[in-house]
């Protein structure tokens, strides 16, 4: 009967920590931006280090995309970033941004530097 107890008691461990992994993330937004515009969104912390990955799409010209940590109010907005909270960045028409990010840490995903009106697609997964 121990047996009997302890096995389910195990089982019911187990099914209960199936459902304790980091949450499927899929962020999707759009941006309509005209030059010099700067747009962004945070991301709450995650429990769990975890890679991150960013797609990118403009429909007119280049514009310049941020993964950045530990942001506070307008951090990235009215300047270029600081280097210390650029986990990684990329300039183009489209692109992917991967990156390790480590347990509790925000993020904010910020676009900026477009020269033309254009309409900026991300999509975050993990």
């Amino acid at each position: 009967m121990r047996w009997s107890i302890a096995g389910s008691l195990v089982a019911l461990i187990g099914w209960f920590c199936l459902g304790c992994g980091p949450a499927k993330l899929r962020e999707n937004h759009t941006f309509t931006m005209e030059a010099g515009d700067v747009k962004y969104f945070d991301l709450d912390p995650i429990s769990k280090s975890q890679t991150i990955t960013v797609d990118f799409s403009s429909s007119h010209g280049d514009a310049y995309v941020y993964v950045l940590k530990d942001c506070q109010g307008d951090d990235g907005v009215h300047e270029i970033p600081p280097k210390e909270k650029i986990l990684t960045s990329k300039n183009g028409k489209s692109g992917t941004l991967v990156v390790d990010v480590a347990a509790q840490t925000p993020l904010r995903v910020l676009v900026r530097g477009v020269s033309q009106k254009t309409e900026v697609k991300l999509t975050m997964t993990n």
